[in-house]
């Protein structure tokens, strides 16, 4: 859709007040290249359009929606198929029921909706045609031509074919609407349609020439005075003035670019007509001036088409022009391109020899003569933007002679200060030689600089100042700047001659005035010329404004000399302190007449406003040449256009004319969407709406917002608050502003645009979370009663409550009074052990520890009257009593142990054949002195799983008691034996035997008093409980098979490993 240009022409026009609306071409036509993600350079840009609130639309591969950051695509169709690919032939914007219109292949038309964010295919009633124009009536109804298949409008969405028995419209191929009528392009003709009649024809006619199929109108476009701009598929263009009825021009298929298929014709609000071709790029063309100029793909500049290719174009809301073409989309800002570019193109002769610009000269018809590296003198003519290269030859020099600077010497003169010398140009057939006068003075010397006063030459050359005086041909020379002995300066950089006739000298540290007597008054600026690096303080220009002179440095800044104040150094001299320009190298500074200051620098172009001290830097993006410039490549031409050169051209303009305003365009909050795949996700197109309900699990939101100002760099600030929820505005990063649980109630979110701190425009949307049930006045009211109600029968019901809970109480103190009375005679059986533990230890330790005694005694008083075996005999019997109250005192200690729980389990595999090797030869002596047969049977190395002390311990007690209840000359064996899973240990012994009830009590802890073995050794009975306890812990079983006066076999099963261990325990 497009809107009426009279309202864009007026819109613009009160907010770019530095735009002009006419017809006259611009100088150059610079693009910017967008590329869309995910395509080649070889896709082709099908469409390009924006609708009202400002997004932009584009055709590729699929539909893509742009918002100046990102790009989104829609490609997929809901009940199948995809307009991805080369699916999609035209957009158009339906203002009657806001939606985009997609032409397409194979789908008809496909319509997005703003309110679902989808897309869906639009019914039709007399087949799918190839849809390739769409055009909308005043009426509202939408018509599409077709390839090959007619004219098909839109009738309650539904495509339908147009019939007109007075026409065939199966050639019908472009289309617009004026006033109330319909205009198709056709097979050589126009044919115009009113109320679904055709009430006129227009055939295509020129003199001498015949239109063929290849006359087919392919593009159709109108202009401000009703004339008719008609494109062709191969024949070139017309103009038809609708007024007159009548052709009135022709661009005949032999001139570039129209022998190329014409794909769209468009006029931008300049009524500049854009004519966009198939394979030979563009052309712009200004029915004023009656001249056109065209545009072509340059592989070797970024800032050209991106393709040949044009398929279409708008004009956004700021004046910039969109070109879809091969590769990429292409904009074009009138306003952005502040600056006439001139390069080398070593594709185009009718452009510089070189990019390095090092001098700059205007002549008297106003031709700019240029000085570039490789030593050519290019002659622009400003009236035909043609370039004409002169190269300087000398005889006999070899190198390039570089031109530096340019000095009108008289009518037919120009004096050339080169890197070889002084040399002479004529004006008027450019042939160069020698200056013979100074030839030999200065041949193959760097000159610089020249500036006459009177009749003198004042030449810069190898860092010395040269006077030459014309009438007596004298040339004296001075490298010293300074008449003072105490301060010395050197090398001359600029020169520069004031409005008073003096001469000022650009030297090392600071400036220098020539007097009239060739003397000289140094002014220092830097106290130290010379620093730490190497480097020194180095003049690149002077220029004088309001009787200051301005002093562009090398990286230390801008300075000013008050010449009012010549008298007092130290005051007349200060750096104009800004920062952009402390650390700038500053090539030139030229002042315009509005009271701004134009300086070329290391960092571009700056314009530097003197009333408000501000400074404005320009880019390369906006025609700037390069950031750095060089020294000596200006001028100030005599209509007031400044001229700048420097490392890649040459930059022109009219200070006038270069604007910095801000384009006002509204921001506009597009939509709002909650998480995507969740059960909250919501999407609401937020375009025309003032307000947002939400529910409350709808509260983590976000927003799409756009501000339609596509420049580059941009112009503006956007911030965002969120009322009664932020305390201050926000700058936005992104198009998108999300909040996360937001609180049930209102709000309003407002955006903002600001150019230079000032608010610009704005937009805001109230919102609304809506209280979830639980939280409004009626679930409130509700909830009030039936907690009345609850309590009401909570009272009730805790007093029956309290009641149970007196009785529950009663029966809870006699079952606690009945635990303390367990507790008690729990309490009384450890007392009892301990008694026990005590009664052990006074006297079944006196028994060993009295004999003990007897036996040291003996050996103590006859120490030396007993014989060796007598000695030998009591030392064994000493340490059988030892043992023996070891053993018993072990007993002991692991019984209290396994009483109280504090006995630790420390399981480990371990060898059971040794342990009971080392139990075997513990009681070998035992059984030998008691005449007991003692065997140990094991067949085969075993290894248990288990802890090795308590088992040591158990079956040690174990083969204890079986000796000290067995009686001489009888047997006892320890057998050992396994299986899978367990070790078999079988204690056997052919002692005094015990009875079932004897054992029970033994095992149930319950056996306090027990037998004396058949030596009268005392037992505790503890051995065998220890023995049971230990064995259990490790997961093992003790079996006792016992009969009085027969004897008692203990059988222990132990696990072998861990899994056999963990059966166990199951």
């Amino acid at each position: 859709m497009r809107l009426p240009r009279y309202a864009i022409a007026l819109f613009l026009s009160l907010l770019l007040p530095g735009i002009a609306f006419t017809q006259a071409l611009p100088e150059q036509l610079v693009f910017e290249q967008l590329t869309i993600p995910g395509t080649i350079r070889s896709s082709e840009i099908v469409d390009v359009l924006q609708d009202p609130e400002g997004t932009i639309w584009v055709a590729a591969d699929g539909l893509f929606q742009y918002d100046g950051l990102t790009f989104t695509r829609y490609a997929n169709l809901p009940d199948s198929g995809s307009i991805g690919g080369r699916e999609i032939n035209r957009l158009f914007y339906d203002p009657v029921k806001r939606r985009l219109l997609i032409a397409t292949r194979n789908y008809g038309i496909v319509e997005y909706s703003y309110h679902t964010n989808a897309l869906r295919k639009l019914p039709a009633r007399d087949g799918l045609p190839i849809v390739n124009e769409l055009a909308q009536m005043p009426d509202g109804v939408v018509w599409t031509t077709t390839f090959n298949s007619g004219l098909f409008y839109l009738e309650n969405d539904t495509l339908k074919k147009f019939t007109d028995p007075l026409v065939n419209t199966n050639t019908a191929t472009s289309l617009i609407v004026h006033n109330d009528q319909l205009l198709v392009g056709d097979l050589r003709k126009v044919f115009f349609l009113k109320e679904k009649k055709v009430v006129d024809s227009v055939y295509l006619s020129w003199p001498n020439t015949e239109f063929t199929v290849y006359g087919r109108v392919t593009a159709i476009e109108i202009d401000n005075k009703n004339r008719l701009y008609l494109g062709t598929e191969k024949q070139g263009a017309l103009i038809y003035d609708l007024d007159n009825k009548r052709f009135i021009k022709y661009f005949a298929p032999d001139t570039s670019p129209f022998y190329n298929r014409i794909n769209t014709i468009f006029i931008d609000q300049n009524q500049l007509v854009w004519i966009l071709t198939k394979s030979g790029g563009l052309a712009v063309y200004s029915a004023t001036e009656d001249r056109f100029l065209p545009a072509v793909r340059n592989p070797l500049s970024s800032s050209s088409l991106s393709g040949d290719n044009c398929t279409s174009i708008f004009e956004d809301k700021t004046g910039i022009i969109w070109i879809g073409a091969t590769g990429a989309l292409n904009k074009y800002d009138p306003t952005k391109i502040k600056f006439q570019h001139i390069t080398n193109d070593p594709l185009n002769i009718n452009s510089l020899s070189d990019k390095m610009v090092r001098g700059i000269y205007e002549a008297d018809n106003g031709d700019l003569l240029i000085g570039t590296d490789g030593g050519f003198v290019n002659q622009i003519n400003r009236k035909t933007s043609t370039v004409i290269r002169h190269r300087i030859k000398l005889p006999e020099v070899e190198k390039p002679c570089v031109p530096m600077y340019f000095h009108d010497l008289d009518a037919n003169t120009i004096l050339i200060a080169t890197s070889v010398g002084l040399v002479a140009m004529d004006k008027r057939n450019y042939t160069f030689s020698w200056y013979k006068p100074l030839q030999a003075e200065f041949l193959n010397k760097m000159t610089r600089q020249i500036i006459q006063r009177s009749q003198k030459l004042y030449i810069l050359a190898t860092g010395s100042l040269f006077v030459y005086d014309l009438k007596t041909k004298q040339i004296s020379k001075y490298s010293n700047f300074s008449s003072d002995p105490q301060k010395r300066a050197i090398n001359a950089t600029a020169l520069f001659l004031d409005n008073e006739e003096r001469i000022w000298v650009g030297v090392q540290g600071g400036v220098s005035i020539v007097n009239d007597d060739l003397t000289f008054t140094y002014y220092p600026i830097e106290k130290n010329p010379v620093r730490p690096d190497g480097s020194y303080f180095m003049v690149l220009s002077m220029e004088e404004i309001d009787n200051k002179l301005w002093i562009g440095t090398f990286n230390s800044g801008l300075w000013q000399l008050d010449m009012n104040k010549l008298n007092s150094q130290e005051e007349a001299i200060k750096r104009i302190d800004i920062p952009e320009l402390n650390t700038n190298t500053i090539y030139a500074t030229i002042p315009d007449d509005e009271n701004n200051v134009w300086i070329s620098t290391n960092q571009g172009i700056l314009k530097f406003e003197r009333d408000s001290r501000t400074v404005t830097q320009f880019a390369v993006s906006e025609g700037v040449q390069d950031l750095e410039f060089n020294r000596l490549a200006y001028l100030k031409t005599r209509n007031h256009e400044i001229v700048f050169g420097g490392i890649n051209g040459l930059n022109i303009f009219d200070p006038k004319k270069i604007t910095t305003g801000y384009a006002l365009v509204k921001p506009v909050i597009l939509n709002a969407y909650g998480l995507k795949d969740t059960q909250h996700a919501f999407h609401i197109n937020l375009r025309q709406a003032s307000s947002l309900k939400l529910t409350h699990n709808q509260n983590q939101v976000s927003f799409n917002i756009l501000v339609p100002n596509y420049q580059q760099p941009p112009t503006h600030v956007t911030e965002y608050t969120l009322e009664k929820h932020d305390t201050q505005w926000n700058i936005s990063q992104s198009n998108t502003i999300t909040y996360n649980n937001l609180k049930p109630g209102k709000y309003a979110l407002r955006i903002r645009t600001k150019f230079r701190g000032e608010v610009t425009e704005s937009d805001s949307i109230d919102i609304e979370i809506t209280y979830p049930f639980w939280l409004t006045w009626w679930f409130i009211t509700l909830s009030i009663v039936v907690i009345g109600l609850a309590t009401y029968s909570g009272i009730k019901a805790y007093a029956a409550k309290t009641r149970r809970d007196k009785e529950r109480l009663e029966q809870l103190l006699k079952e606690r009074t009945a635990e303390i009375e367990k507790s008690r005679e729990e309490l009384q059986v450890l007392n009892q052990k301990k008694d026990l533990i005590f009664s052990i230890l006074s006297h079944d330790l006196r028994s060993p520890l009295t004999t003990l005694k007897g036996f040291l005694s003996i050996i103590i008083e006859n120490v030396e009257a007993l014989p060796k075996e007598a000695i030998k005999k009591h030392a064994k019997s000493i340490r059988n009593s030892v043992s023996s109250s070891l053993d018993l005192i072990d007993n002991t200690l692991f019984w209290s142990m396994s009483q109280t729980g504090t006995i630790t389990y420390t399981p480990s595999t371990f060898s059971l054949t040794e342990v009971l090797q080392k139990i075997h030869s513990l009681y070998e002596l035992t059984a030998e002195k008691k005449r007991i047969n003692f065997e140990l049977s094991i067949q085969e190395e075993i290894n248990v799983y288990g802890d090795e002390n308590m088992l040591y311990v158990a079956l040690r007690n174990v083969v204890s008691n079986a000796l000290k209840f067995t009686t001489e000359g009888k047997l006892v064996r320890i057998q050992a034996t396994s299986n899978h899973h367990h070790a078999i240990i079988k204690i056997t012994d052919e002692g005094i035997g015990m009875s079932k009830p004897y054992i029970e009590k033994l095992m149930a802890d319950e056996q306090t008093a027990l037998k004396v073995g058949t030596a009268n050794e005392k037992g505790t009975g503890l051995g065998l409980i220890l023995c049971k306890n230990f064995v259990q812990l490790n997961s093992g079983t003790l079996h006792i098979e016992s009969h009085e006066n027969t004897g008692t076999v203990f059988t222990i099963r132990l696990p072998l490993n861990q899994s056999g261990q963990a059966e166990g325990l199951k």
